[in-house]
């Protein structure tokens, strides 16, 4: 499987992730982690707007596991603008890898 291959899992991954529990937002984050890890050359805005998702669930994601509580729609509204950047950002990258 080459770069291109995983980038297209990625943006597949985002399209599919359906962020509203605490769980999903770890699974979510493991998932992209996991993708962008295995990526070898990762331009830099797609590494900032993966830092930047990756770190948002992260935070909700733990706080509310810890709480047992579950995100607030303002949490899930901030995670999902920035799932759309990464998704954005992903896009651009198969596009200008030639798919």
């Amino acid at each position: 499987m080459d770069d291109l291959e995983r980038l297209c899992i990625l943006r597949d991954v985002l399209n599919e992730s359906r962020l509203s529990t605490a769980i999903s937002l770890g699974k979510l984050a493991n998932q992209v982690e996991s993708l962008i890890a295995s990526i070898d050359d990762v331009p830099n805005d797609l590494r900032q707007a993966f830092a930047a998702l990756w770190a948002g669930l992260e935070v909700v994601g733990v706080q509310h596991q810890e709480a047992g509580t579950e995100p607030t729609a303002a949490e899930l509204a901030d995670l999902r603008a920035m799932a759309d950047r990464l998704r954005r950002e992903t896009d651009a990258e198969i596009g200008a890898r030639g798919s």
